[in-house]
């Protein structure tokens, strides 16, 4: 069955996965920047991500949708706590966020403000790749 103006009616196992494809590779290449950005190593994340996605989905449908991505955070500052002390942590959080920040601008320069996974505007880069090669 088809609609018109969505396509192909999606149904059962598997519907909806290129979505879901598309959400992760433009996730992957924006994780890659913020590795980047921040000099961490990229695999450590790689490591890292599937537990802490588990995590952050077990406390978004538990104790709290909008504690989910500060518990990351309160679990990264804990990973990192042998770094130093608590005021050196305090100011390199807010370095590392002005840097986040300031590559959240360039990112939606560069993919026009598309939506995450959808095609970007005509001569632009699309929202599924980078500049560049890595």
């Amino acid at each position: 069955m088809s609609d018109r103006r969505t396509g192909p009616a999606e149904t059962g196992p598997g519907a909806g996965r290129g979505d879901e494809t598309r959400k992760m590779t433009v996730m992957n290449a924006w994780l890659d920047e913020v590795c980047a950005e921040l000099g961490v190593d990229r695999d450590v994340l790689s490591a890292a991500t599937p537990p802490m996605l588990r995590l952050i989905s077990e406390v978004a449908h538990g104790p709290s949708r909008p504690g989910a991505p500060l518990t990351a955070f309160v679990v990264g500052l804990a990973a990192a706590r042998a770094a130093g002390g608590t005021d050196e942590q305090a100011g390199a959080v807010v370095e590392r966020v002005d840097a986040v920040s300031a590559l959240v601008a360039r990112w939606n320069e560069r993919h026009d403000g598309a939506t995450p996974g959808a095609p970007a505007a005509p001569g632009r880069a699309g929202a599924n790749e980078t500049e560049g090669t890595r």
